[in-house]
């Protein structure tokens, strides 16, 4: 049995009398500790499948299984359990809230986790100091470069030790130097044992994943 089992997943949009299935009937596994990288142009679907495997989404039908269990067959606290501990998710935008601090941010991760104020804290530092930046725990967004702000990301996507690290395009807002040091920490945290599924538009920030699948109207095109 493999890690993650996609099977027959379809996600279908309908806008007035128009269908788009945005995921089209695709079915494919994944291993635990693979780095894969999903590629495909705008509109190909590839962000609704990782929206759907972050369960943001649910799909029209089929299944995807986590060790076996259905994600859609936990109901709503299924849902909201595997978006809180099972995977992190960073995103091209960063989503940091401006009017806290990178420290804060990551903390603000943690608040739901049943655990004192000073072992959050203690946490996030700890994870701000993984990412490399402990000395701007005490910096807002808008004082932290594009990488920065995209690190900070990453420490808030780790914060309840996630089995899984979903990124959805991490270096589209980054020039190419600073793209290329993301994409070194999101490998050096698969090395870490962590199973990484990446969203790209471009084949060659694919290169650094162990599998490269391409999406293409909805459907996969190799895997």
């Amino acid at each position: 049995m493999s890690f993650i089992e996609i099977n027959h997943l379809q996600k279908i949009y309908r806008k007035a009398t128009v269908t788009v299935p945005a995921v089209n009937d695709i079915s494919f596994t994944i291993e635990k500790g693979e780095f894969l990288a999903i590629v495909g142009k705008s509109g190909s679907g590839k962000s609704t499948l990782l929206n759907l495997l972050g369960g943001l989404d649910t799909p029209t039908s089929g299944e995807i299984l986590f060790d076996g269990a259905n994600l859609f067959g936990e109901g709503k606290d299924g849902l909201v359990k595997h978006r809180r501990h099972r995977v992190g998710m960073v995103f091209q935008s960063f989503q940091l809230i401006l009017g806290q601090t990178a420290l804060e941010n990551v903390e603000l991760a943690l608040a739901f986790g049943g655990i004192s104020r000073s072992e959050r804290r203690a946490r996030a530092l700890a994870l701000l100091e993984q990412v490399g930046l402990a000395d701007r725990a005490d910096h807002y967004p808008t004082e932290l470069s594009g990488g920065e702000a995209q690190r900070v990301a990453i420490a808030r996507a780790l914060a309840n030790d996630p089995d899984i690290l979903l990124a959805d395009e991490p270096t589209g807002n980054l020039d190419t130097q600073t793209g290329e040091m993301i994409l070194g920490l999101l490998q050096e945290l698969n090395r870490q044992g962590r199973t990484v599924i990446m969203i790209t538009h471009d084949p060659d920030m694919a290169k650094v994943a162990q599998r490269t699948i391409r999406m293409q109207d909805g459907q996969l095109q190799n895997s």
